[in-house]
């Protein structure tokens, strides 16, 4: 029976799974088809699955500053269903070996560059620091800093240039397989 306002039926189009990602103009930058995803949905925050950069939508929506991208699902988890809110990484560089630093370290982030608290001969001196790739707990330092040297875990430490401090070293916290043999810092953190 045909009813005004009741569904009848839904179209779904066949052909590959895709997710549909509304992406920051401001990052389109870094963004190229072929790269590689890794997505995870809400309903099963365990369980990642990899994706792939399939479109990039030629024109940015005004009211928003957004494209729309699609990533190309293979193989498709039996977990996922249509309309399923899920958070996408896309994969925009990689390094073999880089020297990196927590996130949390960093303070006054812009335009590629940062401070952290670098400490020498027990007393911390803000520096300046040069990145590289960025990623969601960890940042590339291309200059400022030196491997085997230490810098604060707290970025946004409130203390004075050139206090003294004591240190401990800690590891940077592991996501996905991609940061197996980067987990620990090459510098050190407090």
């Amino acid at each position: 029976m045909v009813q005004p306002g009741k569904v009848l039926f839904e179209i779904a189009r066949q052909g590959d799974t895709e997710v549909l990602v509304p992406l920051d103009e401001k990052n389109l930058g870094r963004i190229a088809l072929g790269q590689t995803a890794q997505c995870v949905a809400d309903a099963y925050p365990e369980q990642t699955f990899a994706a792939r950069v399939s479109f990039i939508a030629p024109s940015v929506d005004p009211q928003r500053g957004t494209l729309d991208l699609r990533l190309t699902v293979d193989p498709v988890p039996d977990t996922l269903r249509q309309d399923m809110t899920v958070s996408v990484n896309i994969e925009t560089g990689r390094r073999d070996s880089a020297l990196v630093v927590a996130n949390d370290a960093l303070a006054n982030v812009s335009a590629g560059s940062a401070t952290v608290w670098l400490v020498a001969d027990g007393k911390a001196m803000r520096t300046r620091v040069t990145l590289g790739l960025r990623g969601l707990t960890a940042s590339e330092v291309t200059a400022g800093v030196k491997a085997g040297e230490w810098v604060l875990a707290d970025g946004a430490a409130d203390i004075a240039d050139g206090a003294r401090v004591r240190v401990r070293r800690e590891e940077i916290p592991k996501i996905g397989s991609d940061t197996a043999t980067r987990n620990e810092l090459p510098v050190p953190l407090n």
